[in-house]
């Protein structure tokens, strides 16, 4: 395929999408829709004619598709932030199941402190226990 054909194929793709390929225009579009896939379009080009373009070929597909792409983000959102709850909610747990264990750690301690300041003799082996469970308190 000659050069210049290859140019005029590319420039005809670029400028004729769905829309105009059903020889949908402007004035088939639900001037809704189109508002609110020009300004979604213009999140990825600074041209809004372009961006028109763009939402009058998505347009042609669907007449709906900005409405469902909304709701489609917001059903996104929503699962987001459940299952960020959920993971909150587990890392909840895990901390209260920490500090349950550090409750009962040090509960250990102070009442191998106590055995220690009775009975001298076993201090020894009350200190090598207080740094096991110090290992584990940490």
């Amino acid at each position: 395929m000659p050069i210049m054909e290859k140019i005029s194929a590319a420039i005809e793709n670029i400028f004729h999408g769905e829309a105009y390929e059903k020889k949908f225009t402007e004035k088939d579009a639900n001037p809704k829709e189109l508002a609110m896939g020009i300004k979604v379009e213009m999140e990825h080009t600074p041209d809004p004619a372009l961006a028109k373009k763009i939402a009058l070929d998505h347009l042609a597909e669907l007449p709906d598709y900005y409405t469902r792409l909304a709701k489609m983000e917001r059903e996104g959102k929503k699962m987001l932030k459940k299952e960020a709850s959920m993971e909150l909610q587990e890392f909840a747990k895990e901390m209260c199941k920490e500090a349950n264990v550090r409750r009962v750690v040090g509960g250990v301690a102070e009442a191998a402190l106590r055995k220690a300041k009775l009975a001298p003799k076993n201090a020894a082996k009350i200190e090598k226990l207080l740094k096991k469970l110090l290992r584990v308190k940490q």
